[in-house]
């Protein structure tokens, strides 16, 4: 592992591109945390978008839904709401997706909360299904516990369709988990989650460093020739506070193998990208980090990721420096 990742990252000089807008009542307050996918010519991307303040029962806050929109250099057009809660046990918020294509359909994960302020309990990975970005065919909730950032790899292993996710997000400590299944319908199906469930420590990656480091799946998985290559959420002295004053955001890479995922090939032991533009350091939420999604572009990654829980960001990667970095 090479000491320096000097180089290797670039921030895109339009950044913030994905940005909260005024006269959107549902986005006017944050729209970040996106994640990318191709359409033939088309980018579609997928965000975390908040509106105003609203009262809800005895609580106010800004809920967030799903938004959608289309991409062409570096130019969003076309935002629109996906996803609203509609269910119980989303219906105080649909936050952070991911979208991957899969034997003709795109499944997008959320993390779908039914209390607030949530507890542990009420924060869950839930799944929409859509053929077009306009309509959504199906909704589900996925886990029948504490779970976030499920993303599904875009072809199946071995014959399974295989998700990987944060186990016990906020029940500290949290890992990385797999879990594979034959048919869509195990996907949310609460036997299959509460058997995996007795079984989990045998589906378990953990890069943490520390243990007070806090971990979180952050982009779908790439498919290169060395591996699967993914970016995650690597936060520092992330202690028992959620936002503890001494915590420290960033971003980092893992490659895992082709026909078993579950082994670590590499990963890197260091920030990749830490808070350092002022979009990362001020926002609704203060320096923060968050990788959302990546597509490959010949020899480059452009990695798109949340700053300060405000706006959409890009940034470009060398993946044949990246590589090296890694030793591989």
């Amino acid at each position: 592992m090479t000491s320096s990742f000097e180089n290797i990252v670039s921030r895109s000089p339009a950044n913030p591109i994905l940005k909260p807008m005024v006269r959107h009542p549902w986005e006017s307050y944050a729209a970040f945390n996106w994640c990318p996918i191709r359409r033939g010519k088309t980018t579609s991307v997928v965000y975390r978008a908040m509106g105003a303040r609203q009262r809800f029962g005895r609580s106010t806050f800004h809920s967030s839904t799903i938004g959608c929109a289309e991409i062409l250099n570096g130019v969003v057009s076309g935002r629109r709401q996906l996803i609203v809660p509609k269910f119980p046990w989303e219906q105080y918020g649909c936050e952070d997706p991911r979208v991957t294509k899969l034997d003709g359909k795109y499944y997008i994960f959320y993390t779908a909360l039914a209390n607030y302020p949530p507890r542990a309990k009420d924060i869950r990975v839930a799944v929409a299904v859509t053929n077009d970005f306009h309509e959504i065919s199906e909704r589900h909730r996925v886990t029948p516990f504490n779970a976030k950032a499920m993303t599904l790899f875009p072809e199946r292993i071995r014959g399974k369709m295989v998700v990987l996710f944060t186990l016990h997000s906020d029940r500290l400590p949290s890992s990385l988990a797999l879990a594979e299944c034959t048919n869509e319908e195990d996907l949310w199906s609460e036997v299959f989650w509460r058997r995996w469930y007795a079984h989990r420590s045998s589906y378990l990656l953990n890069p943490r460093r520390a243990s007070d480091d806090h971990i979180e799946v952050g982009t779908p998985p790439l498919k290169i020739r060395e591996g699967w290559l993914c970016f995650y959420a690597h936060i520092e002295k992330y202690g028992r506070q959620r936002y503890s004053p001494n915590r420290k955001f960033g971003i980092e890479a893992i490659l895992l193998d082709h026909r078993n995922p579950q082994r670590i090939i590499a990963r890197t032991t260091r920030s990749l990208i830490s808070v350092v533009a002022p979009y990362e350091r001020k926002g609704n939420v203060r320096d923060v980090v968050f990788p959302s999604g990546a597509l490959r572009r010949g020899k480059t990654v452009e990695l798109f990721y949340g700053a300060g829980d405000r706006t959409g960001c890009l940034a470009t990667i060398s993946l044949p420096k990246l590589l090296r970095a890694l030793d591989i």
